[in-house]
């Protein structure tokens, strides 16, 4: 199967898989699972995919009454996660109220809204910075509010920007981190209508700072579609992330839109790769006439090309192919696009530079020899590394 075989190298090993059950499953299962992983795991060796799942770990195995020395260290890293995660609901509570007094909406993603939602429970999700969205005719009045309240953009945010990016990253002087999005997903081009995620939002809060969430299906299809990368990290997280989805939100997903959204955004490979991981993994309650319609679904040799792009580590080329396939979204109504990116070639060195920030087109060229050269460096770093 395409799918299956495109993900081999990211596929959880079977002590990986053990953790996986032990975290997410209940029960029986669950403790099975545990006793499994528990007679070879080393928390001091263990890799940063399978560290994630340790509060949720820790958490599932107070609730089935495991008792274990490795309880105590499991429970420092839960309290640490909590702890964390409440500052930074902490820093960014007054300004989700600012963009609420300036006019501007707000829609929190990713870890915020699942721990929010779905997890219900700050200890069970690590969280690398803050996500949030707001209407893409906003986004550079809510670039400026940031800036003004002591937010620094990560790299240079030009004009072009706006047009190769669909979020940007910025960092407060205290180091909390935080991704402004103007669209959902890499995916939607320059232009692309988000209307139907905002009319299907639900609200919550942040502390006491009102702003809305993803509903439950929609939460799931951005979950499976963007959390499907090119490392092992990304992908644990996705299927604990799709897994809370499930089981907590079960009744309210919406199978046919979930469906339909990979049909009208040309995405039914990464979404059903990301469904039948979950189903063969943690037997996952996906129905199996969701997965026989995405299967159904016609798959583009552009959709499969990018499939590979966006699940395999970057290349010599570094990023390039990335921003071609985005690139090619953007300027194709049919995958998505609207008017607004001009044709190639002229756009697509506009698009390049708005991805990495350049101002002006004659720096291009010696950006990209740059940028050919620094992987292979990094890659000799690390083999001429000397051990220990």
């Amino acid at each position: 199967m395409e799918t299956r075989d495109r993900l081999t190298h990211l596929r959880p090993n079977r002590t990986q898989r053990w953790l996986v059950r032990a975290a997410l499953l209940s029960g029986e299962q669950a403790v099975e699972a545990w006793k499994h992983w528990r007679t070879t795991a080393d928390l001091g060796r263990l890799d940063i995919a399978s560290r994630q799942l340790l509060p949720l770990l820790y958490k599932n195995l107070l609730d089935h009454g495991v008792q274990d020395r490795m309880m105590g260290r499991l429970r420092g890293v839960y309290q640490a996660t909590w702890a964390k995660n409440q500052q930074t609901f902490h820093a960014v509570a007054p300004l989700l109220r600012a963009f609420r007094e300036a006019g501007i909406e707000t829609m929190i993603l990713k870890g915020a809204a699942l721990i929010l939602g779905q997890y219900g429970n700050p200890g069970l999700r690590t969280m690398l910075d803050f996500d949030f969205l707001v209407p893409a005719a906003k986004a550079r009045k809510a670039v400026a509010l940031l800036e003004a309240r002591g937010w620094r953009p990560r790299k240079r945010c030009t004009e072009k920007s706006f047009l190769a990016h669909h979020a940007w990253s910025f960092e407060a002087e205290n180091g909390h981190g935080l991704d402004l999005h103007w669209r959902l997903l890499p995916e939607f081009g320059h232009g692309h209508d988000d209307s139907v995620f905002w009319k299907a939002a639900v609200k919550t809060m942040v502390h006491d700072a009102p702003t809305l969430a993803l509903g439950p299906t929609d939460q799931l299809f951005q979950t499976c579609v963007h959390g499907l990368g090119r490392d092992s990290v990304a992908l644990f997280r996705m299927i604990a992330d799709a897994q809370s989805v499930l089981t907590a939100s079960s009744d309210a997903l919406d199978w046919d839109r979930l469906a339909a959204h990979a049909r009208k955004h040309h995405l039914a490979l990464r979404l059903r790769a990301a469904l039948t991981l979950l189903k063969e993994l943690l037997n996952s309650p996906v129905p199996e006439p969701v997965l026989r319609e995405l299967r159904s679904v016609p798959v583009s040799k552009f959709e499969t090309r990018e499939y590979g792009i966006v699940t395999r580590p970057f290349g010599v080329l570094g990023a390039l192919p990335l921003v071609w396939t985005h690139y090619r979204r953007a300027r194709t109504r049919r995958l998505g696009g609207q008017p607004g990116v001009r044709s190639f070639p002229e756009g697509l060195v506009g698009y390049i530079q708005g991805y990495w920030g350049i101002e002006s087109k004659r720096h291009l060229p010696l950006y990209i020899v740059f940028k050919g050269f620094e992987r292979p460096w990094r890659y000799l770093k690390t083999k001429l590394k000397p051990e220990g």
